[in-house]
């Protein structure tokens, strides 16, 4: 694997989570938890995948914090 196959999986983890920022928080909840265990999923992961999804998941949902 190499940078670029991660930066083509952290620029679908942004639509994602764009995605699911804009559906009413009753609706998204069940969603931002799968988010938020992709997050935790790839501790320890190459070329700063990680770093860069908790970046994303925490600036979009700053309440997860």
């Amino acid at each position: 694997m190499d940078e670029h196959f991660y930066d083509s999986l952290i620029d679908m983890y942004e639509k994602a989570l764009a995605q699911v920022q804009s559906l009413p928080e009753e609706e998204n909840t069940i969603l931002r938890k799968r988010l938020h265990d992709l997050v935790t999923s790839s501790s320890g992961m190459g070329w700063g995948y990680h770093d860069a999804l908790c970046d994303l998941f925490f600036r979009t949902f700053p309440d997860e914090e």
